[in-house]
């Protein structure tokens, strides 16, 4: 079964699961928090180049103390993970992943995917995916909201991870978050000089 930490404060519920996604469940945002989540998502992704040879080196990092073979950093939205960070043979392309609920958790294990439940329609364990048997992952955030997940993708099933590479783990997930609300918030700046570049420019003009 997964092994998951809440991440709110008092710890998880007990034998508390990480829901996966389905393709027929359906995504309760009616508080509002999926709607803001999305909403800083999207900034996150208006700001951010999809190219971070820096996060490439992050996820690395994360493969090595995790023992894996492969790392992933990707936005997650309401239906697929957008890499911007990888290491190991994972796809080019944007992939169906899992429900967002996964997020809300400190830390994911998946020692055996295969033994979940809609395992066969999760297209983040297919395709290229498919050589990979087991994951462990934390949530990055960006606005104080879980935007993307660090994951860790093992070839073999795994019967968990030390202490040590957990810690280690969440340390990069905060180099992560670090790294993106830095390169927001250039990005944002830029756009400001010029648009104030502009406004002088017509002034100018006029």
């Amino acid at each position: 079964m997964p092994d998951t930490q809440d991440s709110a404060k008092g710890g998880p519920p007990s034998g508390a699961p990480a829901r996966l996604a389905d393709g027929t469940a359906r995504r309760d945002a009616s508080n509002g928090d999926e709607a803001r989540r999305l909403a800083a998502l999207q900034r996150l992704r208006d700001l951010v180049p999809q190219s971070q040879p820096r996060l490439d080196g992050l996820c690395r990092v994360a493969s090595l103390v995790t023992g894996s073979d492969a790392a992933g950093l990707a936005f997650l939205s309401d239906r697929f993970l957008y890499f911007v960070g990888r290491y190991g043979h994972l796809p080019d392309r944007d992939v169906r992943g899992f429900a967002v609920e996964d997020l809300r958790h400190k830390l994911i294990f998946l020692p055996e995917v295969r033994q979940l439940p809609g395992h066969a329609r999760m297209n983040c364990f297919n395709g290229k995916f498919a050589a990979y048997k087991s994951m462990i992952a934390v949530a990055v955030h960006f606005e104080a909201h879980p935007v993307a997940m660090l994951a860790c993708y093992s070839q073999h099933t795994r019967d968990g991870h030390g202490p040590e590479a957990k810690s280690c783990l969440h340390e990069l997930a905060y180099m992560a978050e670090a790294h993106l609300a830095q390169e927001a918030t250039l990005s944002q700046l830029a756009r400001t000089a010029v648009s104030a570049i502009e406004r002088l420019r017509m002034t100018d003009v006029g």
